[in-house]
């Protein structure tokens, strides 16, 4: 939903130099988008019935500029095995604020949940995702102002 999310909310101008990538920390591959999951976003206009899951890989951190993460133990786990990208990893409801996000700092992952949970937690992504935009657009902008011929 994540990344439904933000390639929605990504300026037109930004969607085709930026590549939005959803990975879990537990290897799981192959998987569909659940169908709670595609109903939600629907309700939104967002397609993600085409999503497959897929598992974080070396070179998808490699080819990462910045990784963004749903829960605590997301953050932990990638920074212990990629020691090098430990500064570009970053809990979502942490990233980019002066001061500690009210309540819990991460997003559960609604899987097993009610399709209200998933609705919850769509929303709860969109809030955050809304808050960090103007900060990654900027992020964008910059990376490509220093490499111009990408």
């Amino acid at each position: 939903m994540a990344v439904g999310l933000l390639r929605s909310k990504l300026p037109a101008d930004l969607r085709a130099k930026v590549n939005v990538r959803s990975a879990g920390t537990l290897g799981i591959q192959g998987s569909h988008a659940t169908e709670d999951a595609v109903v939600v976003m629907k309700e939104l206009n967002i397609d993600i019935s085409e999503h497959v899951s897929g598992g974080v890989t070396e070179s998808l951190v490699a080819d990462s500029n910045i990784i963004l993460v749903m829960a605590n133990e997301h953050t932990k786990y990638l920074q212990k095995k990629y020691p090098k990208r430990r500064d570009d990893i970053f809990l979502l409801r942490t990233f980019d604020r002066k001061s500690k996000p009210l309540g819990m700092e991460s997003i559960p992952d609604p899987i097993g949940l009610s399709t209200e949970a998933y609705r919850e937690i769509r929303d709860m992504l969109a809030e955050e995702i809304t808050r960090v935009l103007p900060r990654l657009v900027r992020l964008i902008d910059d990376y490509y102002a220093l490499a111009p011929a990408l």
